[in-house]
């Protein structure tokens, strides 16, 4: 997701790599079937912040839909080109035959909907789908004064328990939705690298970041109101957003070869890869276990991680122009 204002192949945030590995690696998790108490949905609006941390102010929008068909765009059609074919095979695995498999279901990208999870192809996807809508979407928003993003932003958290079920095209639905965490992103986010430079302030944030989240996680459940409890839940996952940098911020001098920076450097192809995987892992765990609980979770995880690792380096060597790299070059889209 284009870290460049502060980021750039000379010159990195390391604990930002190691937050996007954190993340891109609990997506994997969410994914693995875990019971509903081992996955709170903080990941998807953390990469959404970091997108907006890292928009980039570029004039002509030519630029920037060229730019952002490159780096979105493209990675999003190789990934979903190869997942079909994949498809039908986990078909063919389940039903022993192809008939009745939904041959259309490419075709899905073009449907009207309103939930986030329609591409049958390859689900995960929605989110690159998502954010070249809302990449196009802030181009103009970013030209407004900051105060107008603000309540933009903040009209967007309000109203989205009543927009969210309006069928639209190509995520917008859901794009307005993550505007929230994105805007605020661009809005505060390298004021917020700022002052995390500084050990006394990161040490505040994250205890301050603490007291407020027990906070609203103790109070809000007393306030039976739909229009209440949207708003609280925006206010804890900025609040958890914010405790995660600080707390990943302490981190300094990380090995290249850390496993998180890694991951989090590509994250784009696991995003792009890791169902595919998955699916194999998650087969071969019902098929040797009744009972797929956390364990079963945590090994499906782990090993389509692993798993992934030697695509990943291929990918890289031989068609980092169909994941928006350039040769050699660090992942500049889950940024």
């Amino acid at each position: 997701m284009n870290i460049e204002t502060i980021s750039n192949k000379s010159s990195r945030i390391d604990y930002i790599d190691l937050l996007k590995g954190f993340t891109i690696l609990w997506i994997v998790w969410w994914h693995a079937g875990c019971p509903p108490f081992a996955q709170p949905y903080y990941h998807v609006p953390i990469f959404f912040f970091l997108s907006g941390l890292f928009f980039k102010k570029r004039d002509g929008f030519k630029n920037h839909l060229k730019r952002t068909t490159k780096h979105i765009g493209i990675p999003f059609l190789f990934f979903y080109a190869i997942s079909y074919p994949y498809r039908m095979i986990v078909y063919l695995w389940d039903h022993k035959t192809l008939v009745g498999f939904r041959w259309n279901c490419i075709l899905d990208l073009f449907k009207i909907e309103w939930r986030a999870d329609y591409l049958y192809v390859n689900v995960p996807l929605w989110f690159l789908m998502c954010l070249f809508s809302l990449q196009i979407i802030y181009f103009f928003i970013n030209k407004l004064p900051d105060w107008i993003i603000w309540i933009i932003a903040l009209c967007s958290a309000a109203t989205y328990i009543y927009t969210q079920h309006i069928p639209t095209p190509f995520m917008l639905n859901d794009a307005m939705h993550y505007l929230t965490y994105f805007a605020v992103g661009n809005l505060i986010g390298q004021k917020l690298l700022l002052f995390l430079k500084n050990n006394r302030n990161r040490i505040v944030l994250v205890f301050s970041c603490i007291i407020l989240y027990v906070i609203i996680k103790l109070f809000a459940p007393l306030i039976q109101h739909e229009f209440i409890n949207n708003i609280s839940s925006h206010l804890l996952t900025f609040v958890f957003i914010f405790l995660i940098i600080a707390l990943f911020s302490f981190i300094r001098k990380v090995d290249r070869k850390n496993i998180l920076r890694f991951y989090g450097l590509n994250s784009l192809s696991v995003l792009g890869l890791h169902v595919p995987v998955l699916i194999v892992f998650q087969r071969i765990m019902h098929k040797l276990f009744d009972n797929f609980g956390l364990e079963g979770a945590f090994v499906c995880t782990v090993l389509t991680i692993i798993t992934l690792y030697p695509f990943i380096v291929f990918i890289n060597k031989h068609l980092p122009f169909c994941i928006g790299k350039n040769s050699n070059t660090d992942d500049k889209i889950l940024s």
